[in-house]
């Protein structure tokens, strides 16, 4: 069986173009989530993961918002 490199040529640039709309829509995506994510008001977020102590999978459990940073002690 031999390599039809016209073949590869095509899968590899088929790939790439993939490859590049995937990017675009991760970045589509998370730039919206964060768009929902900063209407959510603190005390609405920390009031719907109060509970997460009787789940069956470790989750996460809003303590401040959902969205911000910390600095590094």
């Amino acid at each position: 069986m031999s390599l039809d490199l016209g073949e590869t040529i095509l899968q590899l640039d088929q790939v790439s173009q993939n490859l590049g709309r995937t990017y675009t829509d991760r970045q589509a995506r998370l730039e919206a989530l964060l768009r929902a994510a900063a209407q959510v008001s603190p005390e609405a977020a920390i009031d719907k993961t109060l509970d997460t102590g009787n789940r069956p999978y470790m989750a996460a459990q809003v303590v401040d918002s959902l969205l911000g940073r910390y600095t590094c002690p």
